[in-house]
């Protein structure tokens, strides 16, 4: 069922994906969407986002190997994975060369990309439709460069979203887990349950919102993608998190709504807890 916030924002195709990518292995619900931080720089610094602090998140250019990303698509294609993978996380993804090649390596899945659209073209876009991309949805934060993107993506309207980010500001961002600002995490999220953030050096997270890199689950380099989805360490984070429990860090400090999606893996785990 598509969900008013999806609609709020424009991600209506990603909540039926969620409906349909369900899958068991192994008597436990494979993730729904991994997120791949395929690039650690961006071509912006955003009061909004960690990125304009160098303290938190400096540009170091650090670009996930194509080893990296050619092990994680075979491990994802032998497991049955049926979910979403998302090209976006710490940085812009069209800063790493190889992006259509990342694109093709997850082509058997649904491949979204979020981008600010800076260094997208109309010859890019094309690159990226033909490369395998099911979505690529553009964050318009300047009204006057709507036009614009409206003119590049002529013809592929169904494979790009424009998303209005200059207006309805508040509640579109949130704090990314405390790395913008400091706020209480209140309540059960599903984050844990249903993504696993992959970092450009191999790194995975519970949360696509773990700017500052302290909850870290493993590496991609040393573990499968399988061991760390069923490790010790995140069963752990998810009972806490399942009791509301948010003293992990930075789960504490964090004001994200971690309701907004992924609600079918987490209901399966709260059956498995009884």
């Amino acid at each position: 069922m598509v969900t008013d916030t999806a609609k709020f924002f424009q991600t209506e195709h990603i909540d039926e994906i969620f409906e349909a990518g369900v899958v068991i292995k192994d008597g436990i619900p494979l993730p729904l969407e991994i997120e791949l931080s395929v690039v650690d720089a961006c071509t912006r610094t955003c009061h909004c986002c960690p990125r304009g602090n160098d303290e938190i998140a400096p540009n170091t250019s650090l670009k996930m190997t194509k080893t990296l990303y050619k092990s994680l698509a075979k491990q994802l294609r032998d497991i049955g994975y049926k979910g979403l993978v998302m090209l976006s996380g710490f940085g812009e993804c069209l800063l790493h060369e190889n992006i259509c090649d990342i694109i093709k390596e997850f082509s058997f899945t649904f491949v979204d990309m979020n981008t600010n659209g800076d260094l997208l073209t109309r010859d890019k876009v094309k690159q990226l439709i033909d490369a395998g991309i099911n979505k690529i949805m553009i964050s318009v934060y300047e009204q006057e460069k709507e036009t614009k993107f409206k003119k590049m993506i002529k013809g592929y309207e169904d494979k790009v979203i424009l998303r209005n980010r200059y207006e309805n500001f508040d509640r579109l961002f949130n704090n990314r887990g405390g790395a913008v600002y400091k706020a209480k995490g209140n309540g059960v999220c599903y984050y844990p349950f249903y993504l696993l953030g992959v970092d450009a050096n191999g790194d995975v997270y519970p949360c696509c919102h773990e700017w500052q890199r302290r909850l870290k689950m493993g590496n991609l380099y040393q573990h499968s993608l399988w061991e760390v989805w069923t490790s010790d360490s995140l069963k752990n984070v998810r009972r806490k998190i399942l009791k509301g429990n948010r003293d992990l860090f930075p789960c504490r400090i964090c004001n994200v709504d971690g309701t907004y999606r992924g609600k079918n893996n987490f209901d399966l785990y709260t059956k498995q807890s009884k």
